[in-house]
């Protein structure tokens, strides 16, 4: 009978330890899988993180009440699958919002930050009572009853001009604001300043801005009823 080698033993025990690693391997790769599963049952399917309360901020023209209403958020659905994007659009689509961020941070909040337009000029509409409140991208966003004091008011033969007059307003320096009672415009070509004694300004359309103030602060030094700056680089006194 053949001697037994000392190898056998070294190998039977190798093998033993290589199934044991095995099993242990195959038994950690079943808790990973139940534990990744057990995951994402618990965020994306059961009630445990589920949206239960909407907070919204940064509103003043409108109510936390419109915000909520437009946002739409499906309150009792797990956060996970929450569409912030789609809450995004709708809450957006409000005429008074600039930005809006929506988040969800956990465990069960969902968080409305809402920018507002601010006014630039206010608008007297057209056949009804009130003015529109307009702001720097000429966007008409809401209704009051009397303007704020510190607001130009304007009148526009269409809602088309009411970016035009916004450049205007943007391109007039402080001091010259202030002698500013209104504006008017029939179209893009024809805005009119209407300035404190009596004075107009034909402005012309919107372009050229910053030369037209520059222009005209020179020009009011003259005595006259109105100033042409439509074209700055001949400008006219009457």
């Amino acid at each position: 009978m053949p001697p037994v080698s000392d190898a056998t033993p070294r190998i039977r025990h190798r093998r033993r330890r290589s199934i044991r690693r095995a099993v242990i391997g195959w038994v950690v790769g079943v808790l990973v899988v139940a534990l990744i599963s057990g995951a994402v049952w618990l965020v994306g399917f059961s009630s445990v993180f589920a949206a239960a309360e909407v907070r919204i901020t940064g509103v003043e023209v409108l109510s936390s009440e419109e915000v909520a209403s437009a946002a739409e958020v499906p309150l009792g659905t797990p956060m996970a699958r929450i569409d912030l994007d789609q809450i995004r659009e709708r809450v957006a689509a409000l005429p008074p919002v600039r930005e809006v961020e929506v988040t969800r941070p956990l465990p069960d909040l969902i968080v409305i930050t809402v920018t507002e337009r601010t006014p630039v000029y206010a608008v007297k509409q057209n056949g009804a009572d009130g003015y529109l409140l307009v702001d720097v991208e000429g966007v008409a966003y809401t209704t009051v009853t009397s303007p704020p004091p510190e607001l130009l008011v304007a009148s526009a033969a269409n809602a088309d001009l009411l970016a035009d007059i916004a450049v205007v307003v943007a391109d007039l320096p402080e001091e010259l604001r202030d002698l500013v009672r209104s504006i008017s415009a029939e179209t893009k070509d024809s805005i009119e300043l209407e300035l404190t004694k009596g004075r107009t300004v034909v402005w012309g359309s919107a372009d050229q801005g910053p030369l037209k103030a520059q222009v005209l602060a020179v020009l009011l030094k003259e005595k006259g009823s109105v100033y042409n700056v439509s074209a700055p680089e001949r400008p006219a006194v009457r």
